[in-house]
């Protein structure tokens, strides 16, 4: 390289412009309601959250990470998921995904819509054959 190469261009900057280190930090603070323990009115989620202790067990999805409603016993108007946690019975064959692994979608008659959207399309292939 010769030293013609090596200098650097002037740079122009407005006179009224001055060039400054932005002197700016960023800090991670997590989204959730995270603490290091939960007080003894509260369940503490597998993820670290703390949801209050009536909310454990109830039926309905507290914790971001679903904890609060695994291994619970399920209640005469929930079906039972195999990943261990319980969903509302009208939950059950309304089409869409609520358990993993969609056992709440399993074994639908005429409810579910992935059995209506085969009848569609089987009806739709027949009717395309008969043109």
């Amino acid at each position: 390289m010769t030293s013609a190469a090596r200098r650097r261009a002037p740079l122009k900057f407005h006179p009224t412009l001055r060039w400054e280190p932005l002197k700016t930090s960023i800090k991670y603070q997590s989204p959730s309601r995270s603490v290091l323990s939960c007080t003894s009115n509260q369940f503490k989620c597998r993820n670290g959250e703390c949801i209050d202790g009536s909310k454990h067990c109830d039926g309905v999805l507290d914790c971001r990470d679903r904890s609060d409603e695994y291994g619970c016993p399920c209640r005469e108007y929930q079906f039972e998921c195999s990943a261990g946690y319980c969903v509302d019975l009208s939950r059950r064959c309304d089409g869409y995904i609520d358990c993993f692994g969609g056992k709440d979608e399993e074994n639908c008659i005429g409810t579910s819509m992935r059995y209506y959207l085969l009848y569609y399309l089987a009806s739709r292939a027949s009717k395309l054959r008969k043109s």
